[in-house]
């Protein structure tokens, strides 16, 4: 209880009501959450490797192959960054929210709730969601490296044979008139 609050009676039903709520959604959340993003931070994590290794072996037929190597690397470090914020944004949320869960269960068997606690503990939980945008942005700009390395990839591959083509059209032929024996000359 915070201190000079006043507490205000509560039914036990409503109170359990809330309990009961607030741990179903927050464990499905939590699930839904660690499950997507799992799926989320692994598929980062192979899309920029998987390139990274194509272009790494592919190297030999790249002008420039460093850039899309760093692009790539930076999606594989940005992908396990996110993984990380999202450990950390799930780890940091829970104890508010046992707390507000707690003091719903408090509040069913004494029968009464303080109204400022509760706002201090749902400010808590609006002070862990406030950061909630930074597992999302990091995800995206992992996957931002990838388009962008991939690009620079392709790009490089199509000048690459545009440069070869070129280099196939302007080589000098030597043409041997009707007749004559190419041969001869080599004695």
């Amino acid at each position: 209880m915070i201190e000079g609050s006043e507490v205000e009676p509560i039914p036990s039903k409503l109170a359990d009501h809330f309990a009961k709520r607030l741990e179903g959604t927050s464990a499905q959340q939590v699930t839904h959450l660690m499950e997507s993003s799992k799926w989320l931070s692994a598929s980062l994590l192979v899309i920029n490797s998987g390139a990274a290794v194509f272009t790494l072996q592919g190297v030999e037929k790249l002008g420039s192959p460093w850039l899309p190597i760093v692009l790539f690397g930076l999606g594989i470090l940005l992908s396990l960054l996110n993984a990380v914020l999202i450990q950390e944004f799930v780890q940091s949320g829970l104890p508010s929210l046992e707390a507000l869960i707690a003091f719903w269960r408090r509040a069913e068997i004494d029968g009464e709730f303080d109204r400022a606690e509760l706002q201090s503990l749902k400010a808590g939980i609006a002070k862990v969601n406030r950061r909630s945008f930074l597992p999302p942005l990091v995800g995206w700009f992992s996957g931002l490296a990838f388009v962008t390395g991939g690009l620079v990839v392709s790009t490089d591959l199509v000048e690459q044979s545009r440069m070869a083509r070129q280099a196939t059209v302007h080589q000098p032929s030597v043409v041997t008139p009707p007749g004559a024996n190419p041969r001869e000359g080599q004695k």
